[in-house]
């Protein structure tokens, strides 16, 4: 795509992995995440993965510490040569706050002489933080059947919620002119709302049936995808 593209693979259970990560930073954001994983039982036809991570998140803007913990397991069972079911499971959570308004403060970017990390006009008594929950699973079966053709069926389900909040910085409207400002009011004074929107639910769930395979056709070697 003209933007990019992002490939995202899940982390199977290839083989025994243990491992272990932690990092900091000036802006005070820690994390720390282990990646265990192994094969198991006769033949080692049992394969497990497992992902945790925890995060105390942090920004260069003051007073938008949060916090965030991921939980992901991915298993397969191979049943013979020819049968494999595969398993992957993930819970995450995130809570922080957000930082909006600069663009009150006139036409023109900050700047970062004058810039201070203390200016967020989402801190106030009553800010509540973003928060983001997801639980995702799918399930697949997949079969080698003769002549080189398989077959492969998967069913997925993901769950996400948020809580979209935020002090809402909205311009500022003068009465006695009735003329709406994209920015601050000459004064300095502006508008700002206690925007919550809690609650939000999304939840999608998909089949897919493929069958694939070759064949030869006027001496031409043929590779072919059915999909549902």
């Amino acid at each position: 795509a003209p933007g990019g593209l992002v490939n995202l693979l899940v982390k199977r259970p290839e083989g025994r992995v243990h491992s272990a990560f932690f990092s900091v930073n000036d802006a005070g954001e820690a994390r720390a995440a282990v990646d265990v994983g192994g094969r198991f039982g006769p033949e080692r036809s049992l394969g497990l993965r497992v992902n945790a991570a925890v995060a105390r998140l942090n920004t260069q803007i003051d007073n938008t510490e949060g916090h965030s913990r991921l939980l992901s397991v991915a298993t397969d069972w191979r049943l013979s040569r020819d049968t494999l079911i595969e398993l992957e499971l993930e819970d995450s959570w995130q809570s922080q706050p957000s930082v909006a308004g600069l663009s009150l403060l006139g036409d023109r970017l900050p700047s970062s002489r004058t810039f201070s990390r203390k200016l967020n006009l989402n801190n106030q008594p009553w800010s509540q933080p973003v928060q983001f929950e997801g639980r995702t699973g799918t399930l697949r079966w997949t079969q080698n059947l003769q002549a080189g053709w398989r077959s492969a069926v998967t069913y997925g389900e993901q769950h996400l919620r948020s809580n979209d909040r935020a002090a809402f910085p909205f311009g500022c409207y003068e009465g006695a002119t009735e003329t709406y400002y994209y920015s601050a009011c000459p004064n300095g004074d502006y508008d700002l709302y206690d925007y919550r929107s809690d609650n939000e639910r999304r939840i999608t769930r998909s089949l897919l049936a493929q069958l694939e395979g070759r064949f030869d056709l006027a001496g031409i070697e043929n590779n072919v995808r059915f999909g549902l």
